[in-house]
């Protein structure tokens, strides 16, 4: 049987890499505009801002699989 090659993985960015202020009174703007470009590089943005439907809050597991209900 052949051996399935590992798959290839990106860099994952963390939020420290990319949103690189700190919060305070003064630069929410520019925090904020930090903040959402990294949502949006994670594909995460939809969830905040509504555009996405959010996930089920929960996994039916049946017989070790998980189940979708339509």
């Amino acid at each position: 049987m052949a051996e399935t090659p590992d798959p290839i993985s990106a860099p994952s960015l963390t939020i420290s890499q990319c949103v690189t202020l700190k919060l305070s009174s003064t630069n929410y703007l520019l925090w904020k505009t930090q903040f959402e470009s990294f949502l949006s590089s994670q594909s995460l943005l939809g969830f905040i801002n509504g555009t996405s439907p959010r996930p089920s809050p929960t996994v039916q597991v049946r017989n070790g699989e998980a189940v979708t209900e339509e």
